[in-house]
């Protein structure tokens, strides 16, 4: 998604994950989800996500070259 100069950013949005399943959480499935945050990342068992394919990966790929524009009050330059 582009911005252009009247788009604003989506607003981010917070949702339960019992929202999400459809289905109310056990206390340890809770419990598990309360300890994520602070948890390193080699820690966190990724095993069953699929891998993402090359096309999905180029789809999420930056240009290197970003244009940026300025404007200056005239009362700052020398």
């Amino acid at each position: 998604m582009r911005l252009g100069p009247t788009t604003r950013p989506e607003k981010l949005v917070r949702v339960k994950a019992e929202d999400i399943l459809g289905k109310p959480l056990f206390p340890d499935q809770k419990a598990k989800l309360k300890r994520l945050p602070a948890m390193p990342d080699s820690e966190i068992d990724y095993s069953d996500i699929p891998k993402l394919t090359d096309q999905q990966i180029a789809r999420f790929r930056r240009p290197w070259e970003v244009f940026v524009a300025a404007r200056i009050d005239r009362d700052l330059r020398r």
